[in-house]
């Protein structure tokens, strides 16, 4: 029994039928679910907002990586370059010297406004070619009376290379060239399978 009322099964016997949920108007639901809906739809929107900026981000990320990699990879190039054309005027001319000062190269492929923000880069360039030591040689000379730190271009130019392998290459060959003249004359093997006889 409850609230005066008595609890059946016998579906004949029912005048009243209760709900644990309290009986609510169109009107009521409809707004209910109406917040729902948009709760529901801010939370997509924040969410969506979220994943774009991070894709966003992760993108200008990778995007700025790629700009200073390939800046790195200009600047180690043109260091190089320079170098190796100092060596090349040095061959030339004696007179001239053999390597460039670290600082001198810096402002030759750096502008003043961007040394600053090319910090970084620069230093990474200086380190890998310090670890290059067959190629680019470090050391310090006296500038005008100021003892700097230079950069020296020690790698043999291709054309001394191909002289070089080409005649290591003549001397291997002809170390293999058998003699016209037998080994001794007691043995009677030379031209022993000739059949022009």
């Amino acid at each position: 029994m409850w609230n005066g009322k008595v609890q059946t099964k016998d579906l004949s016997n029912v005048t009243a039928l209760s709900t644990k949920e309290a009986l609510r108007s169109i009107a009521c639901r409809a707004q209910q679910d109406i917040g729902k809906t948009t709760r529901n739809l801010i939370l997509l929107i924040i969410g969506s907002i979220g994943l774009l900026t991070l894709a966003w981000y992760l993108q200008k990320k990778s995007k700025a990586h790629e700009e200073n990699e390939e800046k790195y990879y200009n600047l180690l190039e043109n260091v190089n370059k320079l170098l190796e054309e100092q060596h090349e005027k040095y061959l030339r001319d004696p007179k001239i010297q053999p390597w460039l000062a670290i600082n001198q190269i810096r402002e030759k492929l750096i502008s003043e406004k961007d040394q600053e923000k090319l910090k970084d880069t620069w230093e990474r360039v200086k380190k890998q070619i310090d670890s290059e030591k067959s190629q680019v040689t470090s050391e310090s000379q006296d500038v005008n009376g100021e003892i700097v730190d230079v950069w020296r271009w020690e790698k043999a130019s291709p054309m001394k290379t191909r002289s070089k392998t080409a005649k290591k290459s003549t001397e291997e060959t002809t170390a293999f060239i058998t003699s016209e003249v037998g080994l001794t004359e007691c043995l009677k093997l030379r031209n022993c399978f000739r059949t022009d006889k």
